[in-house]
């Protein structure tokens, strides 16, 4: 899952967001690290009681600070070995794929961007680019992702229509060396940003 969390609701949650995907990697970590010892132990003997109760605790507390009122918490069994770590931490990714997967509400009006000349009903974009809409369709992006689609648009407002892979990624800070690494397994990939001219080269898809 990604460092960033989707908007919810049509909100984009708090930049400091970030620190409950930390939290969430450092239980990642523990349980891993219990898994590792548990395997070099041997079939014989069996794995040291581990308490992940404040790794879970904390993904909670940063839950309520982050989300808010938008959602409670899910309900999170307790853990006191890898295995059942494991388990509360499913259920947690699976509570926080939910609020992914939030229809978002329309943006306010006078917020959103329209590139000159298209229908903004069928093409625009919020002021941080994580919630447009484009030939019609709707999208929502994490930060990196918003931050790739604000330099095509912009740029192509401009009237560059095509931008090269690096500079896309140097732009939106991405520690993936390919942009589709970034789009993976999303919606707008090359239906949104499609391939360019040449073999390295990005752009908006051509209005419809």
């Amino acid at each position: 899952m990604s460092d960033d969390l989707p908007p919810v609701d049509g909100r984009v949650l708090p930049n400091d967001a970030r620190r409950l995907a930390a939290a969430r990697q450092r239980l990642i970590e523990a349980i891993e690290q219990e898994r590792r010892i548990h395997s070099a132990w041997g079939k014989n003997r069996s794995p040291k009681d581990y308490d992940f109760s404040a790794h879970i605790r904390d993904l909670l507390e940063l839950w309520r600070a982050e989300v808010g009122p938008l959602k409670a918490p899910p309900e999170m069994p307790g853990a006191t070995n890898y295995h059942e770590a494991a388990a509360a931490l499913d259920v947690f990714q699976r509570a926080v794929e939910k609020l992914s997967d939030s229809s978002p509400s329309a943006p306010p009006a006078g917020s959103t961007v329209t590139p000159p000349g298209l229908d903004s009903k069928r093409f625009r974009a919020g002021p941080d680019y994580r919630d447009c809409t484009w030939n019609g369709e709707r999208y929502t992006f994490t930060t990196t992702q918003a931050a790739c689609v604000q330099a095509l648009w912009e740029e192509r407002d401009k009237g560059t229509l095509e931008l090269s892979q690096q500079l896309l990624l140097e732009k939106a800070g991405a520690e993936s060396g390919q942009l589709k690494d970034v789009f993976k397994k999303h919606p707008a990939w090359k239906k949104m940003i499609v391939c360019g001219s040449r073999s390295g080269l990005y752009k908006l898809a051509d209005p419809t």
